[in-house]
Parts: structure tokens; sequence; C-alpha cells
């Protein structure tokens, strides 16, 4: 797909999160497959994760998570596409859940 197309994709999907169509994990999941990132981008192991005792995981220091901003960022700008520091970090959580 090239840039514009990548663009309308991403408009397409955030519509149907803000229509309430999406949940916002479900958003994040398919955004973070989008651009290309999976549970190697995780700033912490399964056992951590695990260990959480908090449902939005945050018992894991943020700056662990906003650790992996740049390059989160980097594979969304290689898409055309922005990400915000916020994004990454519920991409990185919504995809720490399904572990």
């Amino acid at each position: 797909m090239d840039i514009q197309s990548n663009r309308s994709t991403f408009s397409d999907k955030h519509a149907q999160l803000m229509r309430g169509e999406l949940t916002d994990s479900q958003f994040y999941l398919w955004f973070a497959e989008f651009i290309g990132v999976d549970a190697s981008y995780l700033p912490v192991d399964a056992d951590t994760i695990h260990a959480s005792t908090e449902p939005d995981l945050s018992d894991i220091p943020l700056i662990l998570w906003d650790s992996r901003h740049p390059f989160i960022q980097a594979k969304a700008a290689f898409k055309g596409l922005s990400c915000s520091s916020s994004d990454s970090v519920s991409m990185l959580k919504a995809i720490a859940k399904t572990i």
C-alpha cells in the first residue's frame, strides 16, 4: 500500500473506533499489526506481565512502556502515519494483555 492508502485505512479504522464499532484494545491491536509491531517490542517479559496485579498493567512503570515509543513511532512513520507516545503505550499494553 502507498502512504495515501495507509492513511485512508487508518482513518477508516479510527472512525470505527469513534463510532464504538471497535474497542480500544481491538483498535490498538489492529494498529500494531498494521505497522508491524508485535510482542518482541514489549519492554518486559511474560512473567512480569502475568505478575501484574492491575488490569491495565499500571503497576509496570510507565517509563518502560514509553522507552519503546521511538521504535514504534518509526514503524508508523514508515507507513506515513503518526503515532503518539500514548498510542505506543496503548498498543504495547493491548499486545501484552494477549500473552
